[in-house]
Parts: structure tokens; C-alpha cells; sequence
């Protein structure tokens, strides 16, 4: 958060010395006299930082953050839902990190004693009727709500610890089979 908010003030302060003049209702004390020293507004107006005139980092003020040319994205004007943050033409990262907001959100569940393990004819049944698997949005559900990453990634998990448990089980009714093989050749 450090990093972003320095690199926000250098891009405000270069957007200053390089550009139009600031407007005199403005200041590094925000938009009004004020005996704190901020960077932004006091009133209900949105915090906009343009630069060669186009606008690319906007703080609506119900403080939903929208960057990029929002121009060139149509009728973009706020963040969709309860989101906080929209980003044009997307986010280039080398590192994400989503917090689980309990370790109930996890797919640890998979492995309990309890847990319901579909059959793999069940499975299969289900694939055929329905094109993908048990659990998992389909393309056409995403396409219209988009992923939330956490929970996808959860949902994968839950899918490789069911494929881990299917391969044991698939392990056991070999050895079974070999054994059996074994006792019928002696």
C-alpha cells in the first residue's frame, strides 16, 4: 500500500509540474482550506489525476477506485456491484495473494471421514448431462458473472483432492486385481 500511495503522489506531483496549472480551489491540502495535510477531497466531487488531458485514476465518491482510460472502455463509469476496484484493459501482476476469510473456504473437507465422494459412473452421468463437472460454474454462468479467483481456486483444489482420492481408490482395486492374477497363475 506504501508503494502504491508513492507512486500515486509522484504521478500527482509530475501530473502538476508537467501539466495544465492546478485550479486554485486546489492544493496538496485537498480542495479546500483544512488544517491536515492530504491529498484529495473534501466534498462529495470525485478525486480524478489525468494525464494530456484524459483521465486515469478515479476515486468516485462512494471510494470505488476505477484506473485506466475509461474512455475507451463505453459506458465504465463505476465499479459493477460491490466491488472496489476496476481496472481497464487489466491487471499485469507477478504475484497475487487472496485471503481466505476462513479456513472453511478451503477445500481440507475433501479428506474427512464424512465427505460424499461421487462414484465415477455418477461422475460420468453428470459430465454427460450437464458439460462439466459437479460443483463448477459453467462457461456460460462465468461469462455472464466472471470468477471470483478465491473461490475458483478453492473449487480446483476441492477437484484434485477428489482425483487424488479416485486414484488411490483406483490404486487399491488394482493391487486387488494383480493379486488375484497372481493367485490364479500359481
Amino acid at each position: 500500500m506504501k508503494n502504491f500511495l508513492i507512486i500515486i503522489s509522484f504521478f500527482f506531483v509530475n501530473s502538476i509540474m508537467y501539466s495544465q496549472p492546478v485550479p486554485t480551489d486546489w492544493s496538496l491540502n485537498g480542495n479546500s482550506v483544512s488544517s491536515s495535510s492530504f491529498i484529495g477531497t473534501i466534498n462529495d466531487k470525485d478525486l480524478v489525476f489525468k494525464r494530456k488531458n484524459v483521465t486515469a485514476f478515479r476515486v468516485k465518491e462512494d471510494n470505488k477506485v476505477l484506473i485506466g482510460n475509461l474512455s475507451t472502455t463505453g459506458s465504465i463509469n463505476a465499479t459493477p456491484g460491490d466491488y472496489k476496484l476496476y481496472v481497464a484493459d487489466g491487471i499485469l501482476t507477478e504475484k497475487l495473494k487472496i485471503a481466505l476469510s476462513s479456513s472453511d473456504d478451503w477445500a481440507d473437507y475433501v479428506f474427512e471421514n464424512n465427505y460424499r465422494l461421487r462414484s465415477l459412473s455418477e461422475l460420468e452421468k453428470y459430465i454427460k448431462k450437464n458439460k462439466h463437472l459437479p460443483g463448477v460454474p459453467s462457461a456460460k454462468k462465468l461469462e455472464k458473472e466472471g470468477i471470483d479467483v478465491g473461490k475458483m481456486q478453492a473449487k480446483q483444489m476441492e477437484k484434485i483432492e477428489e482425483l487424488t482420492l479416485y486414484v488411490i481408490s483406483l490404486k487399491k482395486e488394482i493391487e486387488v486385481l494383480k493379486s488375484k492374477l497372481d493367485n490364479d497363475e500359481k
